[in-house]
């Protein structure tokens, strides 16, 4: 019996021995694995906020827009420092600081005096819309930033405010 049970195993075996799948590669020395790309610098970081936030305010693209690349170099912001919780971000002020200044472990994004920056009542630094008036950002438990402006008449609560949320809503 057991010879039978041995049969099969050797002649499939044999088969692909005699006849591979696919035929092997001629090694050449001269090829290189490929390398992994390094890890990007403080300064690429950086770059990449700044990048993102290139246009914000201007008339080539709409408040909406605006409100687009915020919540884009928030949620990146949050992706980069992962280990942050997100209720180490209670308001726009607190991260606007970690986003200019940085901190312990923690490498800014923006470089001081972008043209995205401003100041809220109390003269503090914050991520201001394109009539400067402070943006409300709130994380969600599931790390997504949800932005909203005031709109042109610079008052929140009302018909003209503008929102990028995302699953803000179904956090609540």
């Amino acid at each position: 019996m057991k010879e039978f049970a041995l049969t099969p195993i050797l002649a499939l075996s044999a088969w692909f021995y005699f006849f591979p799948s696919q035929p092997e590669a001629a090694f050449d020395p001269s090829r290189q694995p490929p390398q992994a790309e390094p890890p990007a610098t403080a300064e690429q970081v950086v770059r990449r906020g700044d990048e993102i936030m290139t246009n914000h305010g201007s008339l080539s693209q709409s408040a909406h827009q605006d409100l687009l690349q915020v919540r884009e170099l928030c949620n990146h912001f949050v992706m980069i420092h992962s280990r942050l919780a997100p209720e180490a971000i209670p308001d726009n002020v607190s991260l606007t600081r970690l986003l200019v200044r940085g901190g312990p472990g923690i490498t800014a994004l923006l470089t001081p005096g972008h043209h995205c920056l401003g100041t809220d009542l109390k003269g503090r630094l914050a991520l201001c819309d394109r009539w400067s008036v402070p943006y409300c950002i709130h994380f969600t438990p599931s790390r997504k930033a949800s932005v909203i402006s005031a709109g042109p008449d610079r008052i929140f609560g009302n018909d003209d405010d503008l929102s990028a949320r995302d699953d803000f809503l179904a956090s609540l």
